[in-house]
């Protein structure tokens, strides 16, 4: 299964309130970015699981996440300048 594909499996989870599942298609998703070289699929999947983190209350995870997503997207010049990942990371960065 292609990755862009768990993510949609995992937002629909996300969107029943099954957070569990959304975790295991995020992850599953992250997995398979990472084998295929796929920058954008791991910055999208961290930035969902840090969302995720942050939301149970896993700060410390939350913010590997991000850092690691805002890293990549600097290193391969990705612009996330008005997207909500540089507000949440701010917003951790600020803590």
């Amino acid at each position: 299964m292609k990755s862009g594909t768990l993510v949609n499996i995992g937002t629909l989870h996300l969107s029943e309130k099954q957070s569990e599942l959304a975790i295991r298609y995020f992850c599953e998703a992250r997995d398979i970015s990472l084998k295929t070289d796929d920058p954008i699929g791991i910055i999208e999947t961290e930035y969902k699981l840090a969302q995720l983190c942050e939301e149970s209350g896993q700060i410390e995870t939350a913010r590997k996440y991000y850092q690691h997503a805002h890293f990549l997207s600097q290193s391969i010049g990705f612009d996330l300048r008005g997207k909500p990942l540089i507000a949440a990371y701010a917003n951790f960065l600020l803590e």
